[in-house]
């Protein structure tokens, strides 16, 4: 399958048509309450209840924001008490967000959990024209039918994430949380002609203000130039502020910090056109989160060829919860404060608690935990950590976990095989081992048992006779038998 370059930063999300999740429904409740920082909007276990901090002081405690277009004027607004919509947006070029999208993700997520309205977006028209935004060279156009695969499944993966997200912070405390609309840019761009956009809004750029942009200057100056295409793109994306300020009141846009030029474009370019068409003079606003880089710099995105997706077809669930336990201890606490609605406070806790026996992982264990309930449900992330425990446990420490607790782990993954109990017990192991690990030899399973590489049962006792049988007290109540094949490959067996 091919994965193709999905923007990092500016992430817009999905679906053909615009809908919208009422407020009745479990996606999202919404409150008539002003937007206050008071313990009486949440339960004591938020960061918000601290009442002298505001919003977006506590996003840059996070370390959620790079640049706001008017810090001030944003402090202002929301401390006006009126709830307003946020959105974010991201171009369908790839059949999946990773994980460097949830940063500005869930820098939208803090504002839909205080009661305001978020929009996620799609570019089913932008992608059309490409973004030069982070870019060498140009994109490759899609097509249709990989572009209309990709919006499919973005959508998909998006009406999840939100869910998903809505509900985490749910467990967390957080009661006021606004509504969720899903819309794509094609819904209007198909209803307006060349001569129409240039007309109503090509008059309102300033092509020196285009040309200042950094994504524009980095590929005028490089020998593959760029196209008319990319070098209007900041145009298309600054009408769809527009278009959804005019039609839904949405005031503030997020994006990742190599998206500031084309947000900025869109606060300028909403500014005009209120005053062309008369309308009412109400200030926007652009915030752009980090890029999620490790603590040697490092950038995580498809562009750099180490993306972890968040579809669980191509990341697992438990795949996604290792990549974080294998983090460097630099990365822990940037990473929970950005990743995750833990309060800060608990963070700390966390921290300390990890600098006590760095060797246990607590702080990487944690976050691998959060993340993996915001994007793929709540209790997916204890999953995780079981299985985690079972895979990686060495045979001083044994297994501490139930037939019930494992199976519940490991249902719907390959490693978890069922056998007929006949087949298994007093049956001799290597037969056993061949029969639900298809892919290895016999040969290969004899060398394995005389070096001593296959341990089993709940204490993960090492085999090494090829005429050994399975026993009874191999087996986890009963009826569960786990046989680990060197140091990675662990087979668990249902016993029907």
């Amino acid at each position: 399958m091919r994965h193709r370059s999905l923007l990092l930063g500016w992430c817009r999300l999905s679906c053909r048509e615009a809908w919208r999740f009422k407020i009745s429904r479990t996606w999202a409740s919404s409150s008539s309450t002003a937007f206050h920082w008071t313990a009486a909007d949440v339960t004591s276990n938020n960061p918000e209840a601290d009442p002298s901090l505001n919003l977006i002081d506590h996003l840059i405690q996070r370390g959620l924001v790079k640049d706001i277009t008017d810090r001030d004027g944003l402090l202002e607004t929301l401390q006006s008490g009126t709830k307003t919509t946020v959105y974010c947006g991201a171009d369908p070029t790839a059949i999946s967000l990773h994980v460097g999208n949830l940063v500005p993700l869930l820098g939208m997520l803090h504002f839909g959990i205080r009661g305001h309205e978020m929009i996620g977006l799609i570019g089913g028209a932008t992608v059309e024209v490409g973004d030069p935004s982070g870019r060498d060279t140009e994109r490759v156009k899609l097509e249709n039918d990989v572009k209309n695969t990709n919006e499919t499944s973005i959508s998909q993966q998006m009406e999840r994430l939100l869910k998903n997200g809505i509900e985490y912070a749910r467990s967390k405390g957080y009661i006021d949380i606004g509504p969720v609309r899903i819309v794509n840019n094609a819904t209007w761009w198909k209803d307006m002609s060349f001569l129409e956009f240039m007309g109503m809004v090509g008059r309102h750029l300033r092509v020196q203000e285009m040309l200042k942009r950094q994504s524009v200057q980095k590929r005028i100056t490089s020998e593959a130039g760029i196209g008319y295409n990319e070098f209007t793109y900041q145009a298309l994306q600054a009408y769809d502020f527009f278009h959804l300020h005019k039609k839904f009141g949405c005031k503030i846009q997020f994006g990742g910090s190599d998206q500031y030029g084309n947000i900025a474009s869109g606060v300028d370019l909403t500014s005009r056109l209120q005053f062309a068409q008369s309308l009412p003079r109400i200030q926007t606003f652009g915030v752009t989160t980090p890029l999620l880089t490790t603590a040697t710099g490092e950038k995580l995105g498809k562009s750099a060829g180490n993306a972890v997706w968040l579809d669980p077809a191509l990341t697992s669930p438990f795949a996604l919860y290792q990549y974080f336990v294998r983090l460097p201890d630099a990365d822990v606490e940037k990473y929970l404060r950005i990743l995750t609605l833990l309060p800060l406070s608990e963070i700390a806790a966390i921290v300390a608690k990890h600098g006590e026996d760095p060797s246990l992982r607590i702080g990487q264990h944690a976050l691998g935990k959060e993340v993996t309930d915001i994007v793929h449900g709540l209790g997916f992330g204890e999953k995780a950590y079981v299985q985690s425990r079972i895979l990686y446990s060495t045979p001083s420490e044994g297994i501490d976990y139930s037939a019930d607790q494992i199976i519940d782990a490991f249902k719907n993954d390959s490693q978890l095989k069922a056998l007929a109990a006949i087949d298994v017990v007093n049956e001799r192991l290597i037969k056993v081992i061949q029969r639900v690990a298809s892919n290895r030899s016999m040969k290969s399973i004899r060398e394995l048992v005389n070096s001593g590489g296959v341990y089993v049962g709940p204490r993960l006792t090492r085999v090494d006779d090829v005429q050994a049988m399975v026993q009874p007290d191999w087996l986890i109540n009963g009826r569960l038998l786990i046989i680990r094949l060197g140091k990675a490959d662990m087979q668990i067996i249902k016993l029907d």
